[in-house]
């Protein structure tokens, strides 16, 4: 590691001395394998990756300059020598990559002895053509998990969200350390706080302000901790923010404007974050793909659990009583995000972004920290903690176990082995609309028939235009017949008694509804980070039909095409337990729901006890609703 010029970390590929391996400083981790582990410290314990392996390894005897003098049997590594034998001055292109995973060159003078000149050159020659044998090989890995993927979880192409630099700086800030489900409602609190004024609505502006950071900047910092407080760590993040936007404002002009980092290089991109408070590696790897559309593949909780299991980086050896599916921590992210820069940096930005959504959507739906899916999972047979978790013991160990469920039953055994892990598999559980009120309570998730509501339909006329770009029509929920004979929950009582009034053809001809509105549209197309916040057949239950239900006729019903919409607290709630053939079909016919939202204020909501009752949704209820 060397400081370069902005005052950033570097790790030569060529050319530079031995990295010393960063040591953590959490005493926790460090386990003695000669002693036996506590049970409280195996889930403590966070493995760490391995060191790259170049094909020409150094001596551990060396010291941090280079090869012993007079040693003629070590072989150097043009990857960990600085200092040469003087012989005479050669200047040499070095290829030098950052911590966030962006290359450059860099010329560099070094002398260099007669002799040594062609071993130099032959090693760098080896190492070259073990880095493109790497990057091969995670090429494809990449291209299949994306194909096995759109299978299962539908196409995750550039969706081409509209908003600014800004937008996505500040959009990190609110997505770390938390659920996309806590940032994204922060993030629209926020902007229903301190609307901007005349939207654009259509494809063609990409760089339009989702809210009005003028105001946000002037405003009290008290008042943006108010507005974003159900996330969590709200006052720490108002003072950031505040800080962000003061440093990039323009005194002359008064504008707070990051577009011309869209034309810039990579280089001057990452000077740039590195120097904003508050912004880590992957918070700028994140804008930089996501915004910016260049090269880099930003590493989450998820996806460093996710390429350790599979096996795409590899793990120092564990102690002896920990196995992989035991573990709680996993390898510090940063640690993940080198190993994987070097390997994946000759993927386009298409196929990095792709890859990048999928492993977020699979690590919510498949494979969750605490108890995966994995008897669903289309990666099983390469999965280091599926064998991990279901392997059968040796007959000689003669041990005996009660395989138990995520839901805490005990799983058909024979003579204390698993039978097979597909005829245990979970099975969904499902209510239908007719049952929710009855049974809604301590459910993981409800299922929905709802509607799909064309442009031209007379419901729609009334509601927001849908965004141009958007794929998913508005949708309505049908109110269960039983609730059409009392008073709906927020209808004031003289409208439900003027209803009654009338004689009882009309009233069987009646219906109660719900909106619900695609989440492109309610945000009208401008998210940070594209929009990776929410999945593609995401929802939002409108907060006042849901209070106050549509009522109308029953014949405009008629000839609506009919789907099924899955609701819960969480993505991973919904999907808990469910078949890979029942995953399919919710991303591919149906669509999930975790939030309300208001179409008056544009801020997110509770989900409505009338689509799902159990626990908390992603924001709570203000007492000004």
């Amino acid at each position: 590691m060397r400081d370069n010029k902005c005052g950033k970390k570097v790790t030569r590929v060529s050319g530079s001395a031995p990295c010393t391996p960063i040591k953590s400083s959490n005493k926790d981790h460090e386990i003695d394998v000669n002693h036996e582990t506590p049970s409280k410290l195996k889930a403590k314990f966070r493995p760490k990756v391995m060191a790259n392996s170049p094909t020409t390894k150094a001596t551990p005897s060396l010291s941090s300059g280079g090869r012993r003098r007079g040693d003629s049997n070590v072989k150097s590594s043009c990857r960990r020598r600085l200092d040469f034998d003087s012989a005479y001055i050669q200047t040499k292109r070095m290829l030098v990559y950052t911590e966030g995973g962006f290359c450059f060159t860099r010329n560099v003078r070094k002398y260099i002895a007669d002799d040594q000149q062609k071993s130099l050159e032959y090693n760098e020659k080896e190492e070259d053509e073990w880095c493109k044998k790497e990057q091969e090989l995670f090429r494809q890995r990449a291209l299949c998990f994306i194909n096995s993927m759109r299978l299962v979880q539908g196409n995750r192409p550039f969706m081409g969200w509209k908003g600014s630099v800004v937008d996505s700086v500040v959009g990190v800030f609110l997505t770390q350390n938390t659920a996309d489900s806590y940032s994204s409602s922060a993030f629209m609190s926020l902007a229903a706080k301190y609307p901007k004024e005349n939207i654009i609505n259509n494809s063609d502006n990409h760089t339009e302000d989702a809210l009005d950071w003028s105001a946000v900047r002037c405003a009290q910092a008290d008042e943006i901790s108010n507005a974003i407080q159900e996330r969590g760590m709200n006052n720490r993040l108002a003072a950031r923010i505040k800080m962000f936007l003061d440093s990039i404002h323009d005194k002359n002009s008064g504008l707070l404007d990051l577009e011309w980092l869209r034309n810039a290089k990579p280089g001057i991109a990452m000077d740039f974050f590195s120097r904003v408070y508050g912004l880590g590696i992957k918070s700028m790897e994140c804008v930089r793909l996501l915004t910016l559309r260049q090269r880099a593949f930003p590493v989450d909780r998820h996806i460093a659990r996710i390429v350790v299991r599979l096996g795409w980086v590899p793990i120092k050896k564990l102690p002896d009583d920990v196995l992989i599916h035991q573990l709680e921590e996993y390898p510090i992210m940063k640690s993940v995000q080198e190993y994987l820069s070097l390997r994946l940096g000759n993927l386009d930005a298409e196929t990095l972004y792709e890859l990048h959504y999928q492993m977020i959507t699979f690590g919510k739906v498949f494979c969750t920290k605490k108890k995966p899916n994995c008897s669903s999972c289309p990666l099983k047979k390469d999965c280091s903690h599926f064998a991990s978790a279901y392997a059968r013991p040796e007959p000689s160990e003669k041990k005996t176990f009660v395989p138990v469920s995520s839901s805490g039953q005990k799983k058909n055994t024979k003579n204390g082995f698993e039978q097979d892990i597909e005829d245990h598999c979970l099975g969904p559980v499902i209510v239908k609309t007719e049952e929710l009120m009855k049974n809604a309570v301590g459910r993981s998730r409800t299922e929905h028939q709802v509607y799909e509501l064309p442009d031209s339909h007379p419901l729609v006329q009334v509601l927001d235009k849908r965004d141009f770009d958007d794929k998913n029509p508005y949708l309505l929920a049908i109110w269960p017949p039983g609730e059409t004979l009392q008073n709906p929950s927020g209808m004031l009582k003289e409208e439900y008694n003027s209803l009654k009034s009338t004689d009882s053809q009309e009233e069987e001809e009646m219906v109660f509804g719900t909106y619900l509105v695609p989440c492109r549209t309610a945000t009208r197309g401008s998210f940070p980070l594209d929009g990776t916040f929410f999945q593609i057949n995401e929802v939002f239950a409108d907060d006042e039909s849901s209070r106050k239900p549509l009522v109308f006729p029953r014949r405009l019903l008629w000839g609506l095409t009919k789907k099924m919409l899955f609701c819960g607290t969480s993505i991973s709630a919904i999907f808990e337990g469910l078949s890979a053939q029942e995953i399919q079909d919710c991303f591919w016919k149906g669509y999930v729901c975790i939030r309300g939202f208001s179409m008056k204020t544009r801020a997110a909501r509770p989900l409505p006890e009338q689509f799902h009752r159990k626990g908390k949704s992603p924001t709570k209820r203000t007492n000004d609703g």
